[in-house]
């Protein structure tokens, strides 16, 4: 078993990371990679054409962003003359349909290069077929189609949380207002029936695709909290196959020293609750409070700061708390963060697993986390991390905990090191994935319910 085609679009984090050591180690075992993907992805970060392996794109023209039109556009004028005329409701239910009807012509292009990505896997003819998630429909059926017998293995990494999970928003609202009469609450924010019945489309296509490939083939997930996630979800009962992390390039550096900040690594978007770091921070008191440097990206909109900027500085000023924004930052500068923090802190919601805190405790940095999602399997509370719950009080406590005894954030820290040299190493886990590849019978499943 030797030819391996790889199939994804995923454009960036902690995803993107993932595929790139996967397809990385197994090159290194002596594998012939093909790489399929339905088009090529913007800025696209840790290509894996630098690892010399051929990528195939599908012929079908590009698609369309998913992303929902932004007010500060062109047409603002126009669209508030609209408002003015016909109501904020009226508004909203017109822009949800124009937005609905071009996200739908995307997804059927979308589904389209994914038929044709089949059939050109199917006459690479590989020994088995690795497909990651798709950044635009999570979980292709239209792929699993033709790729029906072929020996398939389908890493997926979280789920579709946008349909299936309640959203978090700083202000959540509410249906209490007469002008929300065309509203409906759903997910944890206010949406029009247009919108609500376009993520219940998605939902069902997200099932429909999931529960496809545990058909055919093998459903792989990152954690056990992903696993039940997605048992819970679409019926598909996945196996655990855990990450790891390179830990010949992420390692400490004994010889720096470690300034007075604390660290946060995170895409600027609500729900890695970057937020709740900078609140935890004020209750830190003033004396030992440390600096926070946050590492993430934020589209914006012509150079200009987006809206998960702008709230975090405006309330790191509020709460007297120094903030060190940073984005498009280098490994190697993310690896300079991580070996001269004095802790790491990681907050986000239903976070499935999460690497940036390993990546933290191989450089000796020691973690703060949340107690829940994914963090759970890869933080062990008091032996080599902090968990605690997800309030700014808790959490802030447990940082002026590891502040104010510098021997327990170096046990912490050394017992950290050791623990994901041992289990939670990019061998390590290549290792898992090769045992699935190597299957004699690549029909097994974990079955669905």
């Amino acid at each position: 078993m030797k030819r391996i085609a790889v199939v994804h679009f995923v454009g960036g984090g902690g995803a993107k990371r993932a595929l790139y050591e996967q397809v990385r180690g197994l090159l290194q075992r002596g594998y012939e990679i093909s790489v399929f993907s339905p088009e090529p992805t913007p800025n696209e970060y840790l290509p894996l054409t630098s690892l010399g392996v051929p990528v195939i794109y599908s012929q079908t023209p590009a698609t369309d962003s998913l992303a929902l039109p932004d007010g500060n556009t062109a047409e603002s004028t126009a669209r508030r003359v609209f408002r003015q005329l016909f109501g904020q409701a009226v508004f909203e239910m017109v822009r949800d349909s124009v937005w609905v009807q071009r996200q739908e012509q995307t997804i059927q292009k979308r589904l389209q290069q994914y038929r044709e990505i089949g059939k050109a896997v199917q006459q690479f003819a590989p020994d088995r077929v690795l497909v990651h998630q798709c950044q635009t429909l999570l979980a292709p059926e239209t792929l699993f189609d033709e790729l029906a017998g072929m020996g398939v293995v389908f890493y997926l990494q979280d789920t579709l949380r946008r349909a299936c999970e309640w959203g978090i928003t700083t202000e959540p609202h509410f249906d209490t207002t007469p002008e929300r009469f065309l509203r409906q609450k759903g997910l944890g924010t206010v949406t029009s029936p247009v919108l609500a019945k376009f993520r219940e489309q998605e939902r069902r296509r997200y099932v429909a695709g999931v529960r496809k490939a545990g058909t055919i083939g093998t459903v792989l997930v990152n954690s056990y909290f992903s696993r039940e996630s997605l048992l819970r979800t679409t019926g598909v009962a996945a196996q655990v196959c855990y990450l790891g992390i390179d830990t010949a390039f992420f390692c400490p550096a004994p010889e720096i020293a470690r300034t007075d900040k604390i660290l946060s690594v995170g895409a600027l978007r609500p729900e890695k609750r970057h937020d709740l770091i900078v609140e935890a921070l004020s209750h830190v008191p003033e004396e030992i409070r440390p600096s926070l440097q946050l590492i993430g990206y934020e589209m914006s909109v012509a150079g200009e700061p987006g809206p998960v900027t702008r709230h975090l500085q405006h309330q790191a000023k509020e709460r007297n708390i120094s903030l060190i924004l940073e984005s498009d930052t280098t490994d190697k500068a993310l690896l300079h963060a991580y070996q001269t923090a004095k802790m790491m802190v990681f907050a986000p919601y239903l976070e499935p697993f999460g690497l940036t805190p390993l990546e933290a405790m191989a450089c000796q940095t020691p973690v703060v986390g949340i107690a829940e999602g994914g963090l759970r399997e890869t933080i062990r509370h008091g032996e080599t991390g902090l968990l605690a719950d997800p309030t700014p009080t808790d959490l802030g406590n447990a940082i002026t905990h590891l502040l104010q005894h510098p021997m327990e954030r170096e046990r912490l820290a050394e017992q950290a090191y050791t623990a994901v040299c041992q289990n939670w190493s990019v061998e390590a886990a290549n290792d898992r994935l090769e045992t699935v590849l190597c299957r004699e019978s690549p029909g097994y499943r974990g079955g669905t319910r």
